[in-house]
C-alpha cells in the first residue's frame, strides 16, 4: 500500500488494492520465467547498488519498489514490454 502511495495511485486504486489483500502465503510451485523476472530484478538492485553507488542502509522497500515499478519488463510470449506501474494502476482501474 504504501508503494502505492508512493507511486501516485488515487484513491480509488488504494481502496481497490485494500479489498483485496489477504494473507501472505507460499506456495511449492516454481515457474521458472517468474524465476528469471525475480533474477533480473535482483540484477537490476545489484547493478543500483554496485555501479550507482547506492547505499543499502538508506535504501526502503518502498523506494526500491518504486524504482523497479518504473522500468519496462518483457513477459514470455508477450512482443511488447510491460511498465508495471502502469500495469498495475490500469488492473486496479478495472476491479
Amino acid at each position: 500500500m504504501n508503494t502505492l502511495l508512493k507511486l501516485g495511485a488515487n484513491q480509488q486504486q488504494l481502496d481497490s488494492a485494500a479489498a483485496h489483500l489477504t494473507q501472505l502465503g507460499f506456495d511449492a510451485i516454481c515457474d521458472r520465467s517468474v524465476q528469471g523476472t525475480m533474477n533480473q530484478m535482483k540484477g537490476d538492485i545489484e547493478h543500483m547498488l554496485w555501479y550507482d553507488n547506492a547505499n543499502v542502509t538508506e535504501l526502503s522497500g518502498y523506494r526500491t519498489g518504486v524504482w523497479l515499478s518504473d522500468r519496462p519488463c518483457t513477459v514470455k510470449g508477450q512482443k511488447d514490454c510491460i511498465w508495471p506501474q502502469k500495469a498495475m494502476f490500469e488492473l486496479l482501474d478495472e476491479v
